[in-house]
């Protein structure tokens, strides 16, 4: 909604009469029975769950662009005025926000244009839905507030709205909520005065009741079954002292409520080590959803246990049958969580992207030593609530170090320039996971094909770098997939990146001469079926031409002709190679735009006559013998 009241309606796709995203504006003077405006705007066709759109007081479009399609590595922001009836940009930057996705995030603009981004899922670092706001004083590059709320995880019969205020409200489903079915019952509004920590409407009551086989008048009074669920690890439930080992714990949903696994946080002493996790809808039968035992105190950890066949249930409960630990008289557990969603059952579900190591790795949250490998330091950093990267460091006898961190991190962090460190350490840190039957429907926006030449002298606007030792096909496909990338830079000095590129580049752009010429190639989009044609070109072989003609790039040390004759069939305007080999027995290939024939001259020169041959386009015949040479300059029948 506009400042002036007009409702903005945006149209993504699959399908619009503009092949654009498309704006409607309906005007809240005629009550909204007239449209005031209808255009497409500068945006390609989209899906919601990538981009989050959001309107500003001067009605100027706000688009959020969650990933993992950005150049940048990071949540983007793109702004479309309203000044210029939406067909012009005024704003692309990436913001101080790592990778997000409409599972688990959700956004909103206070007045004042600031973004604020609520995380309503776990994992997060202080187990209760979170507010980041980010600044539109430093165009979104840096966080305003990074705030715990007073509001517990959010299942998806609750939805989140911010007022022009900067308050966030949370509004609840009634009958059937959290199955999709239910109607606004209940609205609470969380303060941005009070960063979140207090409701200016009501204190809900989340989740009802936790109860336990110790009784009030059989616990130890400041040890009750609520402090399990309260988000606190400094408190606990403790089960003394009545019936050990025999004990249970048990918590009950306002509503009924879809349960993947769960998560147990315990002390170094006092813990359950078997039991059976069972679900009831009326609390009159229960359903066994998970049994463990043989199982250790975690020691300040939390470990996670995933159910095989996830349960809609009212009421759940553990039964303890077997404890370790302590005076044997009591279960402790210091923190219990609920997952309601498949990917966060289970830790190791969370995706990595890796980078060289940050110069900034921010508050540690734990280490292991000794480890296998990275992927098992992945799964350990998903096990910890806080942990959102870790530094993995080469350790003795080809073990590895993991230490984890809780700083957010992205692949625009200044990386360290402590040598010895640079070379023993990587920086793993969380990126949203890549759905293949999501992005399938895309896939026809998205395939390009790309033409290799050499590194152009103007490579037009950035639009973020992918490093991490990316092939030349993940750079092909990340550039297809960030809105207006047109070309890239490939450069492979000691550890290779990509840099993507607004600029519509041709063969005829004039080459670059500085030293990164040396370690850099352009690759352009062209028309995938030029290419598919180009890729059938056949070549044949014979001495070198007096007259090779003018030159239009060069391939200073390759492993075979063959991959000369791709390069020639993938660079506009080339039609033979000149093919020499070096003093060191290097093949060099030098693209000339020349259309050579059989029946041309040869070169008098003696050492070039040795060292090099012509190779130039001709038709593809089957049978045909093509004479080949090695790298010593004798020939070879192939």
């Amino acid at each position: 909604v506009k400042g002036n009241g007009d409702l903005v309606a945006i149209q993504t796709g699959p399908r619009t009469e503009s092949k654009k995203t498309e704006v409607t504006v309906l005007s809240a003077a005629s009550k909204y029975q007239r449209i005031s405006l209808k255009t497409k705007t500068p945006l390609s066709l989209t899906l919601p769950i990538h981009i989050r759109f959001l309107v500003n007081w001067r009605g100027d479009l706000v688009c959020v662009y969650r990933g993992a399609g950005t150049g940048s590595g990071r949540t983007e922001v793109h702004v479309v005025s309203a000044r210029s009836r939406y067909r012009r940009w005024v704003l692309h930057t990436a913001t101080a926000l790592h990778y997000t996705n409409s599972d688990r995030w959700e956004f909103g603009l206070r007045g004042n244009g600031d973004i604020v981004g609520i995380l309503r899922k776990e994992p997060t670092g202080t187990k209760m839905t979170e507010v980041h706001i980010l600044s539109a004083r430093n165009r979104y590059r840096s966080f305003a507030l990074h705030a715990g709320t007073a509001h517990p995880y959010a299942p998806h019969g609750v939805q989140f709205a911010v007022a022009d205020s900067g308050d966030v409200l949370a509004v609840h489903e009634g009958p059937g909520i959290g199955l999709g079915n239910g109607r606004p019952e209940r609205v609470y509004i969380m303060t941005l005065a009070s960063h979140y920590k207090e409701f200016a409407i009501g204190t809900p009551k989340f989740g009802a009741t936790a109860s336990s086989s110790c009784t009030s008048g059989g616990c130890d009074p400041p040890q009750t079954p609520d402090l399990a669920f309260d988000g606190n690890m400094k408190k606990f439930w403790n089960g003394c002292c009545r019936g050990y080992p025999n004990q249970w714990l048990q918590y009950k949903f306002d509503s009924p409520t879809r349960i993947t696994g769960y998560g147990l946080t315990t002390g170094s002493g006092e813990c359950p080590s078997a039991w059976v996790f069972e679900g009831s809808y009326d609390g009159s039968t229960f359903t066994r959803l998970d049994q463990h035992s043989g199982r250790g105190c975690s020691n300040y950890r939390e470990q996670v246990y995933r159910l095989q066949n996830p349960s809609l249930q009212r009421i759940f409960r553990w039964r303890f049958s077997a404890g370790v630990g302590g005076n044997s008289n009591g279960m402790v557990l210091r923190e219990v969580r609920f997952f309601t969603n498949e990917k966060d059952a289970k830790g190791a579900t969370d995706c990595y992207a890796q980078r060289t190591l940050v110069a900034d790795e921010g508050p540690g949250v734990g280490n292991t030593l000794h480890m296998a490998s990275f992927e098992a330091c992945q799964e350990e950093c998903s096990s910890i609530g806080s942990c959102n990267s870790f530094a993995y460091c080469q350790g003795e006898r080809g073990k590895f170090n993991c230490h984890y961190k809780s700083k957010i991190i992205g692949a625009h962090d200044a990386a360290t320039t402590n040598q010895r460190l640079l070379k023993g350490c990587k920086s793993f840190y969380k990126t949203e996971c890549k759905d293949t039957k999501e992005d399938s429907g895309d896939a026809k926006e998205t395939k390009a094909c790309y033409k290799e030449r050499t590194l152009v002298a103007d490579e037009g606007e950035p639009l973020g770098h992918l490093d991490g030792n990316p092939s030349l096909a993940k750079c092909e496909e990340q550039c297809a997939s960030i809105l207006g990338c047109n070309s890239f830079a490939l450069c492979q000095p000691n550890s290779p990146t990509c840099y993507f590129k607004k600029k519509i580049i041709s063969e005829k752009d004039p080459a670059a001469k500085h030293q990164a010429a040396k370690m850099c190639k352009t690759y352009y989009k062209v028309d995938c079926k030029e290419e598919k044609k180009q890729e059938e070109e056949c070549y044949g072989e014979r001495t070198l031409v007096a007259n090779e003609g003018p030159g239009v790039g060069d391939r200073i040390g390759v492993d075979s002709i063959e991959s000369c004759e791709d390069e020639c069939s993938k660079i506009k305007g080339c039609e033979s190679i000149a093919v020499c080999i070096s003093p060191g027995h290097t093949q060099n290939c030098h693209y000339k735009s020349k259309k050579v024939t059989l029946d041309e001259a040869a070169t008098s020169h003696p050492k070039k006559l040795k060292e090099c041959k012509t190779l130039y386009k001709t038709k593809c015949k089957g049978g045909e013998k093509i004479i080949r040479f090695d790298n010593s300059g004798c020939a070879t029948d192939k």
